[in-house]
């Protein structure tokens, strides 16, 4: 089993500016209300990383492991280490984890056959995209795995905040990737597989237009804390005008519609030492 150190995150450490200390703290309070159980979609994304990853592949650590819903899937066929941000998210797991700052992991050099990141790239902004690409990379002996959202339209979970009015994410999503950006992160290293998985509809635009700008309809059942202001007080039901938001929703379930892939696997094989 890989060396697992004991680290504790430091939030206060320098170069954390307002709002990412606010991210932080969304971080931190997302894992005291997470579901700890499975849902479908979890299901085929833990079977399409088993699927992706490489025989001969002991040692995996699972970065932004969250409470373990793909980690789970893992553990019996690999020595994991679950690693996360957030200590309440690892509360009661049942393998080694690791609480900490993902863009200064506490492990050696080449530590790990594979790390794995799964839908937590999409929440980073692109400085810290680099740390954690280059951490990914120290720490792997040859495999990196990435899955994350695919062509996102950030615009579709976008709430305002009734206290400051900031508009944004829901679920803390800031980056939405393409087979093209997502190579882009770990340049040094070849893709070997790259695959796309979770079908759904795509929402047309004019929709989040109609209901979020015109009618006040902002999908706040999905928020938990303003990213800005840490605010975490939202409005649950339709007042006003957003009532009238379920007129175009119910139109566009009637619509014809095609599924499009929501989600992105890539697993990258760092170069041999020179």
């Amino acid at each position: 089993m890989p060396d697992v150190p004991p680290h504790e995150p430091d939030p206060t450490r320098t170069g954390r500016d307002a709002e990412t200390a606010a991210r932080l703290h969304y971080y931190e309070e997302h894992g005291k209300v997470v579901r700890r159980e499975g849902s479908p979609a979890d299901e085929e994304r833990a079977r399409v990383i088993r699927a992706a990853i490489p025989a001969g592949v002991r040692s995996i650590l699972d970065v932004g492991c969250g409470t373990g819903l793909v980690t789970r899937a893992l553990v019996a066929d690999h020595e994991v280490v679950g690693f996360d941000y957030s200590k309440d998210v690892l509360r009661g797991a049942a393998w080694p984890v690791v609480a900490g700052d993902a863009m200064r992991l506490p492990f050696r050099d080449g530590a790990f056959d594979l790390t794995l990141s799964t839908q937590m790239i999409e929440h980073l902004t692109d400085e810290e995209l680099a740390g954690l690409a280059r951490e990914l990379t120290r720490v792997s002996r040859r495999y990196v795995l990435l899955t994350t959202t695919y062509r996102e339209n950030l615009l579709q979970a976008c709430v305002r905040c009734p206290a400051c009015g900031r508009v944004f994410n829901a679920y803390g999503h800031i980056q939405s990737f393409d087979e093209k950006s997502l190579a882009a992160l770990i340049p040094a290293a070849s893709v070997r597989k790259v695959s796309t998985f979770q079908p759904d509809r795509v929402v047309p635009r004019f929709i989040f237009t109609l209901n979020y700008r015109w009618l006040e309809a902002w999908p706040y059942d999905c928020a938990i804390l303003c990213i800005a202001c840490g605010n975490d007080r939202f409005p649950r039901k339709r007042t006003g005008l957003a009532h009238l938001s379920r007129i175009p929703n119910l139109i566009l379930r009637l619509l014809p519609w095609r599924p499009r892939p929501t989600r992105i696997l890539m697993l990258f094989e760092k170069s041999p030492a020179p």
